[in-house]
């Protein structure tokens, strides 16, 4: 536990951590500074080519259409993302229900009936929460 410590602790790795966020910033900072003239650019040129009101309309449907793409990618990479956790969670309950099953059949072997109905309903429960 003393070496995960000093490990995360390292003064080395929190000022490279501190130096790459800094870094980060400035060129994410430049990079949308730069897309920003080149869209202003870009609006000079249509706006002198086809006039400002068609302009304005194909920019901002434009952008509207780029809005709308990302969110629905955001949407979809949330949806399918990886859930150990609840993997884990379900291996639980399905171990913990099985075990139930198994004390049920042992104790009464007339309890199948109800050991199958757990089953049952551990099956719906999981296929049902898949599809969410």
């Amino acid at each position: 536990m003393k070496r995960l410590l000093a490990l995360v602790l390292d003064r080395g790795l929190f000022g490279a951590v501190r130096d790459r966020a800094v870094l980060s910033v400035v060129a994410f900072g430049c990079g949308g500074i730069g897309i920003l003239l080149l869209v202003a650019a870009g609006f000079d040129v249509a706006v002198r080519a086809i006039g400002l009101l068609p302009t304005l309309l194909a920019f901002s449907a434009g952008f509207l259409v780029i809005a709308l793409i990302t969110s629905m990618i955001a949407s979809y990479r949330w949806r399918h993302r990886p859930r150990p956790l609840l993997t884990a969670a379900k291996l639980a309950f399905i171990t913990e229900s099985l075990a139930v099953a198994r004390g049920l059949i042992a104790k009464d072997p007339a309890k199948l009936l109800l050991a199958a109905l757990i089953l049952g309903a551990i099956s719906e429960h999981l296929d049902r929460r898949d599809k969410d």
